[in-house]
């Protein structure tokens, strides 16, 4: 799974708990509040 979440590119939404017996997870909700937010809108890139 966490391999899935990385390959979707969310894992700064998706956190996956490797260090439990059992698969768990957990949903970063003010990360994705804040993406929401940004959801449609472009943002200017700094280029050094």
């Amino acid at each position: 799974m966490y391999h899935a979440v990385k390959d979707a590119h969310l894992p700064h939404r998706i956190k996956v708990d490797l260090h439990q017996e059992a698969f768990s997870f957990s949903i970063d909700e003010q990360r994705e509040r804040y993406l929401e937010l940004l959801d449609g809108k472009l943002l200017p890139v700094a280029q050094s």
